[in-house]
C-alpha cells in the first residue's frame, strides 16, 4: 500500500519489559506477532462467520473464507448491521479473547501494576468492501472512552487481514502531543482528527491470526478501507486500565446499545467471566459529551450547506445521539432536505489544532 510503512514487530523482544516499555514510550504502540494462540482466534472467527452467514451476509460458496454477498452490504447505523453486531459481541469465544493471559501479561507490564482490568465494553468491526469510502477515521481512543488516559487498546485481527483488506494503521509518536482537536470526519463513527497539514506518518502490516497491536489511548490510529472485491474484514478492540483508575459508565455496558449483560451471557457454557469486574471497586467518572456535541453540530451545519457525507451522517445522529435536541434537529433536517443530496465531499470537516 503506497505511503504506508511497516509496523515494527516487537515479538522478537520477548519478555524484556524494559525494552518494550521504551518502545511504547517512544512509538505509542507495540506490534506483537503471534502473541495469541492462532487456534483460539480462528475459533472465534468461525463463530462470527456463522452469525454472518445466518444473516445472509456471506456467499454460500465462500462462507468459510468470509466471501460476502455484496448486495447485503451494510454498516452503522443500519439496523441490519446492529442485529449481527449485537450477536457477535455476545459470543463467549469472542469475549474470552479479551482475557487471554498473554494480553493481560502485556498490559500489566505496561501499566506497571497488578490490578489490570479489561473494560467490559468491547468493540467488534465487521467491515464490508469499501471501494470509495474510508473506514474509521484517524482518532485517539481517549475522547471516546475517557475515564483515565492511562489505558491501552488491543487491536486483534480476527483472521488474516491483508493490506488490501485495510486493517489498522498507526501514527507513531502521536501520543506525545496530548489530545488532538476532534470533530466530524467521514467514516465509521464520524468522530476523528483532520490530519491535513499535520506531519502524520502511517504504519501498517499484513496481519495473521494471533497478531496483536497494543497502543496507548492517546496514540492516533485509523482503520484503512477494505478494498477487496468480496471479503469481509473482522477485528476486535479490547481496552485495559488499572482497576483503581476511573472508568466512565458506558464502558461498563455492552457496546452498541440495547443489550443487557443478561442478554450477552445467554447461552454461555461457563460462568467464570460473567460480571468479572464486580470483583473490583472501580471508581466511576462522568462522561464528557463535548466531542460528540461538537461533531453533531458540525454535521448539521455542513448538511445544511449541502455536504453529502454530512447528510448521510444525519441518520446516525437522529438514531443514536445522546442529546434529544440534536436527535430532533437531525431528524427534522433529514425530512427537509431533498433526496439524493449534494455530491460535495467533506474530507476536512474539522480543524486540527492540538
Amino acid at each position: 500500500m503506497t505511503g504506508y510503512g511497516d509496523l515494527v514487530n516487537s515479538a522478537a523482544v520477548g519478555t524484556d519489559s524494559a525494552v518494550l516499555r521504551r518502545r511504547m514510550d517512544t512509538d505509542g504502540y507495540l506490534f506483537l506477532k503471534g502473541l495469541l494462540p492462532a487456534a483460539e482466534v480462528t475459533a472465534a472467527r468461525a463463530d462470527i462467520l456463522r452469525l454472518c452467514a445466518e444473516a445472509g451476509w456471506l456467499d454460500e460458496d465462500g462462507a468459510d473464507d468470509g466471501v460476502v454477498d455484496v448486495t447485503a452490504s451494510c454498516q452503522p447505523p443500519d439496523p441490519r448491521y446492529y442485529a449481527v453486531y449485537q450477536r457477535v459481541i455476545s459470543l463467549e469465544s469472542y469475549n474470552r479473547l479479551a482475557h487471554a493471559q498473554p494480553l493481560l501479561d502485556t498490559v500489566t507490564m505496561l501499566l506497571g501494576h497488578d490490578d489490570v482490568i479489561p473494560r467490559p465494553a468491547r468493540l467488534a468491526r465487521l467491515i464490508f468492501p469499501q471501494p470509495d469510502v474510508g473506514a474509521t477515521p484517524p482518532h485517539q481512543d481517549y475522547p471516546h472512552e475517557q475515564g483515565t488516559p492511562e489505558a491501552y487498546t488491543a487491536w486483534i485481527p480476527i483472521g488474516r487481514v491483508s493490506r488490501q483488506q485495510g486493517g489498522l494503521a498507526m501514527w507513531p509518536g502521536s501520543h506525545r502531543h496530548g489530545v488532538f482537536d476532534h470533530g466530524f470526519v467521514p467514516g465509521v463513527g464520524g468522530l476523528g482528527i483532520c490530519v491535513d497539514g499535520l506531519d502524520a506518518s502511517w504504519l501498517t502490516a499484513d496481519f495473521e491470526p494471533g497478531d496483536v497491536v497494543v497502543f496507548h489511548s492517546m496514540t492516533v490510529h485509523q482503520a484503512l478501507p477494505n478494498r477487496t472485491a468480496d471479503r469481509i474484514r473482522i477485528s476486535a478492540d479490547f481496552r485495559y486500565q488499572r482497576a483503581s483508575d476511573p472508568m466512565t459508565p458506558h464502558m461498563l455496558e455492552p457496546s452498541g446499545g440495547k443489550l443487557s449483560w443478561d442478554d450477552v451471557y445467554a447461552g454461555w457454557s461457563s460462568d467464570d467471566l460473567k460480571f468479572y469486574w464486580r470483583r473490583w471497586e472501580v471508581p466511576i467518572s462522568p462522561y464528557d459529551y463535548r466531542y460528540y456535541r461538537r461533531r453533531d453540530e458540525q454535521v448539521l451545519e455542513l448538511a445544511r450547506a449541502g455536504d453529502r457525507n454530512a447528510r448521510e451522517f444525519l441518520r446516525t445522529i437522529s438514531a443514536r445521539s445522546s442529546d434529544p435536541e440534536l436527535r430532533t434537529a437531525a431528524a427534522r433536517l433529514l425530512a427537509e432536505l431533498p433526496s439524493g443530496g449534494s455530491q460535495q465531499g467533506t474530507g476536512s470537516a474539522t480543524g486540527s489544532a492540538r
